[in-house]
């Protein structure tokens, strides 16, 4: 439980630590690779090419500067708006969200600041130069994907609908206990988190009643 709620958090610290290191890399290559333009790193595989992209990852839709720089704000306060306020449960939710993050801040600090991202790595099967900041976003997106189809609450809450309610029934040493609690060590597929997001979105029912917070209670119908 301490660890989920501290997930959050350590996803944003993650995500500050990979924009510093995009940061950092970008430092190195303005001031080394930039004067020479290109350098072979594996020759047929990898080279180290310069390039001033104007656009977003990989190169495309160029000269949209200050759109894309909005873009990304936005789409960076809602991932961290969903990490704080509605917690999803999952470890894989918040390594997506610490890589998309971290890409989404390298790459909008280059926009911001110097008017384009700066681009690198060049490797000999997929053509366009891109960075560090664009692989980071691209596995957290596909990461984030996966997530949603296979592993998100609300996918399992849609697959589950079609069931009847379980119904639980307290016993005199478990009466009284908080509701999140209650739930969460009756359903081994919900954390404590997820079990108060449950309550919170009114899919709890006490007594014939739905419930937003945690209450003592005789009996519990859960809607999975």
């Amino acid at each position: 439980m301490f660890m989920e709620d501290k997930m959050p958090v350590i996803a944003l610290i993650i995500g500050v630590l990979l924009a510093a290191t995009d940061q950092i890399i970008k430092y190195f290559v303005l001031t080394y690779l930039q004067p020479v333009g290109s350098v072979t790193a594996i020759d047929g595989l990898l080279d180290f090419t310069y390039v001033e992209n104007r656009g977003v990852a990989f190169g495309m839709f160029s000269d949209m500067r200050w759109f894309f720089v909005a873009v990304t704000v936005v789409l960076i306060a809602i991932i961290i708006y969903i990490m704080f306020k509605k917690k999803p449960s999952g470890k894989m939710f918040y390594i997506s969200a610490a890589l998309i993050i971290g890409g989404g801040i390298g790459n909008l600090i280059d926009r911001i600041f110097y008017g384009f991202v700066v681009d690198y790595i060049s490797v000999s099967f997929f053509p366009p130069v891109c960075n560090f900041a664009d692989y980071c976003i691209t596995v957290g997106t596909l990461l984030l994907i996966v997530y949603v189809l296979f592993f998100s609450n609300v996918m399992k809450s849609e697959k589950r609908s079609t069931k009847a309610m379980n119904e639980f029934k307290l016993n005199c040493e478990t009466s009284g206990v908080r509701l999140d609690k209650f739930i969460s060590d009756a359903n081994i597929d919900l954390s404590r988190s997820a079990a108060v997001n449950l309550i919170e979105n009114g899919a709890v029912l006490v007594n014939d009643s739905v419930v937003s917070k945690s209450t003592s209670f005789h009996k519990v119908i859960l809607l999975l």
